[in-house]
This record gives structure tokens, C-alpha cells and sequence, in this order.
């Protein structure tokens, strides 16, 4: 810690070690505590600009010369990618860092983890666990990662210095590490930044302090009074377990925000139930129309059915005599899923929502039955799989409860 803390300050920094002391833990890794009781408003550290990782100190900075000089001054072709490629100019320059050049930033590059707990690394098995959402998410993501690797190797050709294992390792850093700063990149997703020391700070919805870039640098900033032995954190943004597992490799225990996704239950229930092709294509247009297609169907804490999948019943459970009537046309000029056509309707779609969570309320107790029985249950994967289907359970159930209390006042 001594010599990351002496680098840093080198080039700026400013660290108070009598209130900062970094730990690490198996749950959320490294993390920064407080030694000392801590009052709302006091700045904790600031890292100078001149220690970012990003594309214009990679490309316009002089801390990655040799990397231009190797990479860049000779090959237009990948200088006009990276330039418009954030993620994969950091991944690149962190990667000829930590294997080939081994100089200026090798004391922040050892410093990094070397393994991530995101589904990147899970077994097969484990994958195969996780909720048909999360997986096909986790897929894409792995799809994309993999597609950025092709993308990069075939600019460089000859001078790939790299395995794909070290790219995906360079990925998460980028993707778990990074803070949104405005770059004036045209592009949203370029306006990326790695900050040393700064990337320790871990995750909370209740965070007890803020990040800000002022003055050209990034400061932490307390928001409350922090008690000696207790963490450093701030939020990463209001996101379900489904995104945090997938992009950060963790979770969060009764996040409010999870949802639970019912398109597959959607498309099922509309198999099995009878309803004229023209009746349902003229409904499938409305929907369209009133863009509630394209799925995205959930149930949540707050208000039990979603509002697209609320809108969806509605609209395609629609009957003939539904359009022929008088405020048909007026209605469909309003918020439909917040709007009522007709009691009929409004307890139709309540009724065939309550079928969607009773189906899938009916495979997460399979499915937890089933991971009860696995011979690891202890393992990392296995829990937070086991914590989400858990809290998958708690949310239909709330959500039917909240239909029937509906049900029953109709």
C-alpha cells in the first residue's frame, strides 16, 4: 500500500492516510474504511486528472508515449478506432502496460484484481442456473466482449501481444472500474475514465459519500458523518441484481429495485388462449403503435405489475366489441396502461396477470428446490443465484397479493 500511496501523491494526489485505510474481504473485495470518525463535508482524497486512464490522456497525454510510439504513430487504422473506441483504447493501453512495458503505471496495474466474480467466470453450470433473463443478458454481454476482442485483434494483426483471457480481464476492469466523465467525445460512451485509487470505493444505495469532478481532478466528498471502522461508499446507480451481477459481479440483498421478467410467460399465455388472427394482428398493431411491444414485461416492488406489461394485457386482450365502442378511439389517445377502457377489460388484464405470476411463481419454487439439492451451495455463484431466485419468490408473490386485493375491490 505504501508504494501506491507514494506513487500517487507523486503525481498529485491528495490521500489523508489518518482518516483512509484500505481492507480486503472475500464479499466485495478491496474497499476503503475509515480510521477515524469522519463529518459530513470533509473532502477524504482527490486525484488529479493527470493520473486518469482515458482516451485523451491515452492519445494526447505524455504517460503512454511509449505505447503511441509502438501502436499508433505507425498505424492509422487502429489510431482512428481507438480514437473513436474508449473502452478499447483503455482495455489496449492497460493491457501493453501490465504485459510489455511494465514502467510508469505498473504499480497502479499490480494493484488491480486478477480475477472478477461476474458470470465471465462462472462454470457452465452455473450459468445455466441463473434466470432465462439473466442469461440471455449475460450472453450478449459475453457476445459483445468477445466481438470487441475480434475487432481489435484484426486491426492489430501481427502485433497481438495478447490472449483472449487477458482481454476479458481488461474488459472488466474497464467495465467494473470506470466513472462517466464529460470528455466532449460525441459518442456517450467514450466519456469514460479509470481513476486510481478512486476505483476502490465500493457500492451502496445508502452511500455516506459522493464523487465530484472540480478543479481538474476527482474528489470524494463525505455526506454524512462516517464512523471510525465503517466503509467508504457511494453509488453506483439504481440498478436490479440482474445488472449489478452481470456488469459488476455482485449483488445486493433486498435491492428494491429488482424486477422479475414475464415475457416468456406473456407469449405462452397468449398460446393458450383463443383469439381471432384478425382480432389479434389489429391488437398487435395498436401495440406496436402505442410502442408496448418489444418486451421488457415485469412485475416489481413498487407497482406490482409493470406499467408496459399492464399496458400489453390490456391492448391485446381486446375485444371486438371493445373497438366498436364509443370512447374506443379516445382512449387509445391516452396512457393506456394507466387508463381505464372498461371494467371488463381493466379485470381481464388482472386476471391474466395473476395466470403470469402463478406460472412463474409455480417454476421459481421448482427452482428452488432444485438448488437446495446442489452439492455446492456455498460456492459464490450458487449463493447469489439462490439470494435472486429468493427474491424473484417475494416479488411475484407481493404482486399477486396485490392483484387479488384488486380482484377482490372490483
Amino acid at each position: 500500500m505504501t508504494e501506491f500511496l507514494e506513487w500517487l501523491k507523486e503525481d498529485g494526489a491528495i490521500i489523508n492516510e489518518k482518516l483512509i485505510t484500505i481492507v480486503e474481504s472475500e464479499e466485495s473485495g478491496r474497499g476503503l474504511i475509515a480510521s477515524d470518525i469522519i463529518e459530513p463535508n470533509t473532502t477524504i482524497l482527490s486525484i488529479p486528472f493527470t493520473l486518469f486512464i482515458n482516451i485523451k490522456t491515452i492519445l494526447f497525454g505524455n504517460k503512454f508515449d511509449k505505447f503511441k510510439k509502438k501502436f499508433i504513430e505507425n498505424n492509422s487504422v487502429l489510431q482512428q478506432y481507438l480514437q473513436s473506441n474508449a473502452t478499447q483504447a483503455i482495455i489496449l493501453t492497460i493491457l501493453f502496460e501490465k504485459l510489455i512495458n511494465k514502467g510508469y503505471w505498473d504499480v497502479y496495474i499490480k494493484y488491480l484484481p486478477n480475477i472478477f466474480t461476474t458470470p465471465f467466470y462462472f462454470k457452465q453450470h452455473e450459468i445455466d442456473l441463473m434466470s432465462p433473463i439473466a442469461k440471455k443478458l449475460f450472453l450478449e454481454k459475453k457476445e459483445n466482449c468477445l466481438k470487441e476482442y475480434q475487432e481489435l485483434c484484426s486491426i492489430l494483426k501481427n502485433n497481438i501481444f495478447f490472449t483472449k483471457e487477458d482481454f476479458i480481464w481488461a474488459y472488466h476492469i474497464v467495465n467494473t472500474r470506470c466513472l462517466y466523465l464529460d470528455l466532449n467525445q460525441n459518442k456517450k460512451e467514450n466519456n469514460i475514465t479509470l481513476v486510481p485509487f478512486l476505483d476502490l470505493l465500493n457500492h451502496s444505495f445508502e452511500p455516506n459519500c459522493k464523487v465530484e469532478f472540480k478543479r481538474n481532478q476527482y474528489e470524494v466528498i463525505s455526506i454524512k458523518t462516517i464512523q471510525k471502522g465503517e466503509e467508504f461508499l457511494f453509488t453506483y446507480g439504481q440498478h436490479e441484481n440482474t445488472k449489478l451481477l452481470i456488469e459488476y459481479g455482485f449483488t445486493v440483498p433486498k435491492n428494491l429495485n429488482n424486477v422479475v421478467f414475464l415475457d416468456d410467460y406473456l407469449k405462452n399465455h397468449l398460446k393458450s388462449i383463443n383469439i381471432d388472427d384478425k382480432l389479434f394482428q389489429l391488437n398487435f398493431n395498436i401495440l406496436k403503435e402505442k410502442k408496448l411491444n418489444g418486451g421488457k414485461y415485469i412485475v416489481d416492488n413498487y407497482e406490482g405489475i409493470g406499467w408496459k406489461l399492464k399496458g400489453a394485457l390490456k391492448v391485446l386482450l381486446l375485444t371486438n366489441k371493445d373497438h366498436s365502442l364509443k370512447q374506443f378511439h379516445k382512449w387509445l389517445q391516452m396512457d393506456v396502461s394507466t387508463q381505464m377502457l372498461n371494467e371488463e377489460n381493466e379485470k381481464k388484464c388482472l386476471i391474466a396477470a395473476r395466470e403470469l405470476c402463478l406460472n412463474c411463481k409455480k417454476d421459481l419454487l421448482q427452482k428452488r428446490e432444485f438448488l437446495l439439492q446442489i452439492e455446492e451451495p456455498h460456492s459464490f455463484p450458487i449463493k447469489m443465484i439462490q439470494q435472486m431466485n429468493e427474491e424473484e419468490i417475494d416479488i411475484v408473490e407481493n404482486c399477486l397479493e396485490k392483484i387479488n386485493n384488486c380482484l377482490t375491490c372490483n
